[in-house]
């Protein structure tokens, strides 16, 4: 559905559960002069479906008194809102547990019930003023650092692609950044020229403003932009982790998501660059040297915290041969499930990338595979699929069937796994169900050891 902008943004937008909250606010928009407001009754889910009618107002005040799963509904209604809205948020327990983790994803204040006048009136002055006694730093776009474990792997492929889906199919707008600086990998896949931006920006971040990045940026579409380059393979780009700290932050509050293609590497700005993303997507191939690659990569990055998230994708970008690890052996090394697996896509990658078109541009069960990971990043339910494409992946599960019934197991098919995704909250975690292991994979356990049983991995 079109956004109605025919009328200016609203300043305040207001979901109350209750009478009484809904009739405090009134009073205190009445007092504060402000004539372009909106009061709803109703929280997050009625929230999310004024944003997804009207323009984000400045300030949103939602009420998540009936919330069964706050964090997660609070997260839902952040990627519903434009970059540089404040959230304010009411609840009816004054936990100090809860208010950090809200503070900690972006939400500007929150207030206990029940609600007073001068409580909801001093907190939306603070906001409008920028105080910095809260935590008012707005609602920024994502930042998501796609890389591969070893070289190799496709995840410049996922970068691009995943960047396509979420403005062709969830309607944000994205800027893409290829960390790249000497191939411009990201460009050839997007099929656009590269350009010097990227480096310009780095080196010279105190010239970065909102003109700069409209002059450096390479618009892919109405709703893709691009930063890259491609400098000489004897030019090294040198550039501090603040500078790009303040080009992604410049980015974040223009664009609803940041995709940056992060190279394979073991230097300061690639850590860097994973680190400070709010999702790290890891990219790795059914190889025992991918695994090692993320075993070590998991340990280097850190544990996840509630403002970030890390999505582990299985890429099975070559046909499957024997020597293939199952999705049993690599979860059980990495200690921790895969959260989407791409399927062996045949020939549909290498003509999609010669031709200088998107994989998810087409039905198959690949562009399948990738909804999963933009549903998880983007909070939604997963991207319907065409009628051709359920039909390819039941016919895929019937196959499948067929194999492990007759005991097949040397006929080695590429399977269409239904992709899954981490638990939230309370959420339960729905365990993809592994192929059968063929004679090449059995020696995996005498490699690593049983990862239950040793800490040694």
């Amino acid at each position: 559905m079109a956004k109605d902008k025919s009328k200016a943004a609203t300043q305040v937008a207001l979901f109350a559960t209750d009478a009484e909250t809904e009739a405090v606010a009134t009073a205190v928009f009445d007092d504060l002069g402000l004539d372009s407001t909106a009061v709803r009754r109703g929280g997050i889910d009625v929230a999310i479906e004024y944003l997804s009618t009207y323009s984000s107002p400045r300030l949103v005040v939602v009420d998540i008194s009936n919330s069964e799963l706050p964090l997660s509904e609070v997260n839902a209604l952040a990627e519903a809102c434009e970059p540089g809205v404040e959230v304010v948020v009411i609840g009816k327990h004054n936990d100090i547990g809860l208010f950090r983790d809200l503070m900690q994803i972006g939400v500007s204040d929150y207030l206990a019930k029940p609600v007073t006048r001068e409580l909801l009136r001093r907190s939306i002055d603070l906001v409008r003023a920028g105080n910095q006694s809260l935590n008012v730093r707005g609602r920024t776009g994502k930042l998501i650092a796609v890389t591969g474990v070893r070289g190799g792997v496709g995840a410049t492929t996922v970068a691009a692609n995943l960047g396509w889906l979420l403005t062709q199919k969830v309607g944000r707008r994205v800027a893409m950044v290829d960390l790249d600086f000497n191939y411009g990998a990201l460009s050839l896949a997007l099929d656009q020229k590269a350009t010097p931006g990227l480096r310009e920006a780095l080196e010279n971040i105190h010239r970065v403003d909102q003109l700069f990045l409209e002059r450096m940026l390479v618009h892919v579409d109405q709703r893709m932009a691009l930063l890259s380059c491609e400098e000489p393979l004897d030019y090294e780009v040198k550039f501090e982790p603040l500078a790009y700290d303040a080009l992604v932050g410049h980015l974040a509050k223009q664009f609803h998501y940041v995709v940056v293609d992060v190279p394979h590497g073991s230097g300061p700005n690639y850590k860097h660059a994973l680190r400070a993303a709010a999702v790290r997507v890891l990219v790795l191939d059914p190889t025992l040297a991918a695994v090692r690659h993320t075993i070590r990569l998991l340990k280097s990055i850190g544990a996840e915290e509630v403002s970030t998230q890390t999505i582990i994708v299985l890429n099975r970008r070559w046909a499957p041969g024997d020597g293939d690890l199952s999705i049993e052996d690599i979860e059980k090394a990495l200690g921790r499930r895969i959260d989407v697996t791409v399927p062996y896509g045949k020939s549909i990658l290498v003509v999609a990338e010669n031709s200088g078109e998107l994989v998810a541009s087409k039905n198959s069960p690949v562009t399948a595979a990738l909804s999963e990971l933009v549903a998880e990043l983007s909070g939604r339910p997963r991207l319907k699929s065409s009628l051709f494409g359920r039909l390819m992946k039941s016919a895929a599960r019937s196959l499948q069937n067929i194999q492990s019934s007759t005991g097949a197991a040397s006929a080695r098919t590429a399977p269409i796994v239904e992709a899954s995704v981490p638990a939230r909250d309370n959420d339960e975690a729905i365990m993809p169900v592994p192929p059968k292991k063929t004679n090449g994979e059995q020696s995996f356990a005498s490699t690593f050891g049983d990862p239950y049983q040793s800490n040694k991995l």
